[in-house]
């Protein structure tokens, strides 16, 4: 079974971002809702509110993943 997860930032505090060289990252973890056992190969969709652009990466075997180098207020 394949889980697509999607996160859409709209506005300042609904995802904490971690300053980084070349930019911040948001990095999680994605885990069935009952048993809360980690989704591998799970699609994770994140865009910035004032853009069209999505960014996608996919969990790994424990569920994890990140986004890296955002720039700025996105």
């Amino acid at each position: 079974m394949r889980c697509v997860v999607a996160i859409v930032i709209i506005g300042a505090g609904m995802a904490t971002a971690q300053p980084a060289p070349g930019g911040g990252s948001i990095e999680g973890h994605v885990v069935h809702a009952l048993s809360g056992a980690p989704v591998a190969r799970a699609t994770v969709r994140l865009s910035a509110s004032a853009s069209s652009i999505w960014l996608v990466a996919e969990t790994d075997v424990s569920g994890r993943f990140e986004f890296t180098g955002l720039p700025a207020g996105t």
